[in-house]
């Protein structure tokens, strides 16, 4: 897929010279097309690493697939006098571009708002929508819009440069600092202020004026910072000589067509007019284009920064029963432990020796443990509790108990049983049934499992859910004493698989939600364990269990 990336962006650059040669084009239209037929699938290449899940790869290849169909619709509009057949021929690049966006929504949700830099490359994919439908609106040449024609077709070029390739670009220098362990303040200040400042400027457009001139100012002022610190860097930094040299040129020319935009808005403001329209689409459109864009495309590429980890490519169970059935569970079922040996989670960060003997039994051994939970549901989320309560009663998964004032002890009985891997996909699954000892209804259906990435193992729990499954990803620590830590938390570096996903069919999303799971003996030599969960970073519950062993063991 790069190869033919590659081989698009080179059709695409023939393909543009050949329509100014061929087609009397105006300067705006062939900056227009310039960023359909080239620096598209030049983004697409230079932001493309890491895509290992099967629904955003193949969403991926479809807009590699698709991209020169559409390019072409999009340009074929730009040579035709606005009107409706025009308009139809634009509908294509719109509807490539709502493609785009949904692969950028579809990175998002999946990852979660975190690495900033990954979020800078997703909204500029669904920025690339309000291109497109700037686009359609100007060239079906629809009337009675609060803006001249002109207008119109400046902004559908917004937001195929300012909005498109500035968050790429910063996104990438986001991915070069953190390749390079480069830390600078302000950084995520930039980064947001970025992928903002498109939309705050359009508000001050809108509102006119002062504002508009306000907005226009915040704008650049961030944009000469993000130059300066990237020429800074690409000057000291490590990596291509000469594609630091391109990315270095390109920051330059962005202060210059910034500076003429302050330029053109302070004579709008309070006049003289020191810019018209014409000189801003020679100067500021070609320097952006050309000499911003491309030269940066460039010098990008051949930095070649990668995201700093591979986060699609979590293992998913393919399990969506919350019932045991001979069909797939497997053989002699039952087993008595939901992991084979705490050894196996060895890593730098977590020392299996560390583990007090009694908590290795119990993950070892487990059904040989019964377990006494009360559950305590935080303020702001009880009122909620007893609805939730009946719906999971409803679909036999997650079924705790409602809030009390009196919290009352809940006994759960279990059994765990090995599932066919070729049923699961996943490595050595087992269910662990959990259930109410009075009520005998299902609190969990819990199947275990494990994956490792990046040199670390980490606990893959899959909890199914009618047509859907939730799983949740541990990472294994030690705490400072002799207990055990499993949490879904994020690294300070934002490394690592740790999270609470929901797969609906094949499309995956983050959720916003943590869990920690710390087990601990008490001076008593007593097995506990607390279970917290937060939603938005607020608590929302937390269950208490105290673990004894069978009065037999």
């Amino acid at each position: 897929m790069q190869k033919r990336l590659s081989i698009q962006s080179c059709l695409g650059a023939f393909l543009w010279i050949m329509i100014m040669i061929i087609f009397s084009i105006e300067l705006i239209e062939s900056l227009l097309a310039f960023s359909f037929l080239i620096l598209v699938p030049f983004a697409l290449k230079i932001t493309s690493s890491g895509l290992e899940n099967e629904f955003i790869y193949k969403l991926f290849q479809v807009t590699i697939l698709l991209q020169v169909p559409a390019a072409l619709l999009g340009s074929i509009s730009l040579v035709m006098a606005p009107g409706v057949l025009s308009g139809v021929f634009a509908i294509g690049w719109l509807a490539y571009t709502v493609l785009l966006g949904i692969y950028g929504v579809s990175r998002l949700i999946y990852r979660g708002l975190s690495p900033l830099e990954e979020t800078m490359i997703d909204g500029a994919f669904i920025y690339t929508i309000l291109g497109g439908g700037w686009l359609v609106l100007h060239r079906f040449a629809v009337e009675g819009l609060p803006f001249p024609s002109v207008i119109v077709l400046l902004t559908a070029i917004h937001f195929h440069y300012s909005a498109f390739i500035l968050p790429i670009f910063t996104g990438l220098l986001g991915r070069y600092f953190y390749r390079n362990d480069i830390k600078l303040r302000g950084l995520t200040f930039i980064m947001i202020s970025v992928l903002a400042g498109p939309m705050i400027v359009a508000a001050g457009i809108t509102f006119g004026g002062f504002a508009e001139f306000l907005s226009v100012v915040f704008y650049v002022g961030v944009l000469y910072w993000l130059s300066v610190i990237t020429i800074w860097y690409m000057l000291k930094g490590k990596g291509s000589r000469l594609g630091r040299f391109c990315v270095g040129v390109s920051s330059i020319c962005l202060v210059g067509t910034m500076t003429l935009s302050f330029l053109y808005s302070y004579g709008i403001t309070f006049g003289p007019f020191l810019l018209t329209i014409p000189d801003m689409a020679l100067f500021h459109g070609v320097g952006n284009a050309f000499g911003y864009a491309f030269v940066g495309i460039i010098g990008w590429f051949m930095l070649n920064v990668k995201p700093r980890d591979q986060y699609y490519s979590i293992p998913i169970s393919r399990m969506r029963e919350r019932r045991l059935d001979p069909s797939f569970v497997k053989g002699d079922s039952y087993v008595t432990c939901l992991i084979d040996s705490i050894e196996e989670f060895k890593s730098d960060e977590f020392d299996p020796l560390l583990v007090h003997p009694s908590i290795q039994r119990f993950y070892e051994d487990t059904t040989k443990f019964r377990l006494v939970a009360t559950t305590t549901w935080h303020c702001g989320f009880r009122m909620l509790s007893k609805l939730y309560h009946k719906i999971t009663g409803d679909i036999g998964q997650l079924h705790l108990q409602p809030y009390l004032k009196d919290e009352q002890e809940q006994e759960m009985t279990g059994t765990i049983h090995a599932i066919k891997q070729e049923l699961d996909g996943r490595v050595k699954p087992r269910v662990w049934w959990r259930q109410d000892k009075e009520t005998d209804k299902t609190i969990f259906f819990a199947i275990y499992s494990h994956h490792d990435h990046q040199d670390k193992r980490y606990m893959n729990i899959a909890l199914p859910l009618p047509k859907s499954v939730m799983t949740g990803i541990l990472r294994v620590e030690n705490d400072e004493d002799n207990g055990l830590i499993l949490t879904s938390k994020k690294t300070t570096n934002y490394c690592g698989h740790a999270g609470i996903y929901l797969t609906i069919k094949k499309v995956t999303s983050r959720l916003p939600m943590e869990e920690s799971f710390h087990i601990q003996v008490s001076s008593e030599g007593k097995l506990t364990a607390k279970h917290d969960l937060t939603f938005f970073g607020f608590r929302c519950l937390t269950i208490n269990y105290k673990i004894f062993p069978m009065k037999n063991n």
